[in-house]
């Protein structure tokens, strides 16, 4: 499991959890409920790529994330260096 934290506008929310089983997919149904962007309108983007639905984050090999930019329907993953 993974913690990262989503910047929405004006708003922080803190250490939300992306189990390594889980799918994009899973982290775009999470991040709706707390941003009301239909996961079917997000674009989630990790080092200049569209994360697909489909796909793990185990198997993408992110690790905790500093930061996820939520501006419209666009979300950017930025990894912790």
């Amino acid at each position: 499991m993974i913690k990262i934290s989503v910047k929405w506008g004006k708003e922080l929310f803190k250490e939300v959890e992306w189990e390594d089983s889980e799918l994009v997919l899973d982290l775009k149904v999470k991040l709706y409920t707390l941003t009301n962007v239909l996961p079917e309108k997000q674009k989630l983007i990790y080092k200049g790529t569209v994360l697909k639905d489909d796909v793990n984050q185990i198997s993408m090999k992110i690790g905790n994330v500093k930061v996820v930019l939520t501006k419209g329907c666009c979300i950017h993953v930025n990894g912790l260096g």
